[in-house]
């Protein structure tokens, strides 16, 4: 473990964070700037004012530091998913909940050094489709976690699937995500989601069937004691008897 902004995140491939966060982010305004092929450790080496030896000493190689790259961006993804769900309340849609707040909370969690380094992230991916496994181990954590939502099947997917769509429209600049527009969207998400969280209110006033049973068996019993008494009542020798009785 090593600690970044305070927190205790794992290393990179062997590479403390605390000496190497500067190094990422040069290699990143390298990517940015010029294109992952043009990625070299000289031009890094540059951009940081360090020396090639001194580079070399934490990243032996170009794909070592691609590596530390992809693997930052997705450890701080998964510390974020992570954390959002210990703090979400237990219970149905849990999962859902804490992968709203970690990404549709506010337009303001969308900095531009996020956007930054998803865009490396992507361009890293272009490079070398190696580098997708780190991602597809995230989303099988996540995944994991949808399957025992508590959610009919597919609605989980689905949200994850529209913030990854979000995602990408965002990060390549496709179109424009005001306050409004953020608020719009999450709150159809929303719908969705609650439409499919059992209703607790209705849920908990029901009572127990073996109670309601124990209920109404005697009030079917007084019912049809009443109803036999009024047609016994009713009939014709009964009347007739009542007649003699007064005469």
């Amino acid at each position: 473990m090593v600690r970044r902004n305070g927190k205790e995140e794992p290393a990179l491939h062997g590479y403390g964070r605390c000496d190497c966060s500067a190094v990422l982010d040069a290699a990143e305004e390298v990517v940015l700037r010029d294109g992952i092929g043009r990625l070299t450790l000289d031009a890094v080496a540059r951009e940081t004012r360090l020396s090639k030896s001194g580079l070399l000493h934490h990243f032996p190689s170009k794909e070592a530091l691609v590596d530390a790259l992809v693997d930052r961006k997705v450890n701080e993804w998964l510390e974020d998913t992570r954390s959002s769900y210990e703090a979400a309340a237990p219970g149905p849609g849990r999962a859902a909940r804490a992968l709203l707040a970690t990404c549709l909370s506010s337009t303001d969690q969308w900095t531009d050094a996020m956007r930054r380094s998803s865009v490396v992230l992507v361009a890293a991916l272009v490079h070398d489709s190696k580098h997708v496994e780190p991602l597809r181990k995230a989303n099988r954590e996540m995944y994991q976690r949808f399957g025992g939502d508590g959610l009919p099947p597919g609605v989980g997917d689905l949200i994850h699937l529209a913030v990854h769509g979000m995602w990408f429209d965002w990060i390549f600049g496709l179109s424009d995500w005001s306050p409004q527009r953020l608020a719009a969207v999450r709150q159809a998400i929303q719908r969705v989601l609650d439409g499919h969280l059992p209703r607790a209110s209705s849920a908990g006033s029901r009572k127990p069937a073996a109670k309601r049973a124990g209920k109404v068996a005697p009030m079917v019993e007084k019912k049809v004691k009443k109803k036999v008494k009024k047609k016994v009542s009713n009939s014709p020798s009964t009347r007739q008897r009542t007649r003699g009785t007064r005469s």
